[in-house]
């Protein structure tokens, strides 16, 4: 099964992480914080995306602690509009469970 970088925002805060099931992943952060964790992007590093120590490295400056990030939304738009094959959170949770189990993605 692949391993998916994703990017997600809580507040005025963004993780970068990566999972094998992000959606799932977005589920248990929630449970410990208060703002809404929301699932931003999702992208296959074998795809041409960078990896999360990649994507770490870029917002290096704006790291606040950990794999949480303090950028403009603007910054971050950017950067998703740059990966190729980003899974945006235009499509909802369901298909995004879906393309996991999709064999693109597998």
């Amino acid at each position: 099964m692949k391993v998916f970088t994703y990017l997600m925002s809580a507040g005025n805060s963004f993780k970068i992480g990566k999972s094998k099931d992000p959606v799932g992943r977005r589920k248990g952060i929630q449970t410990s914080n208060q703002n809404e964790v929301r699932l931003l992007a999702m992208w296959d590093p074998q795809d041409g995306g960078p990896s999360e120590q990649e994507t770490l490295a870029i917002f290096g400056n704006s790291i606040m602690r950990g794999e949480w990030i303090k950028a403009e939304k603007s910054t971050i738009s950017k950067f998703l509009n740059s990966i190729p094959g980003v899974v945006t959170e235009s499509f909802s949770e369901a298909v995004l469970s879906s393309s996991i189990s999709n064999p693109k993605f597998q």
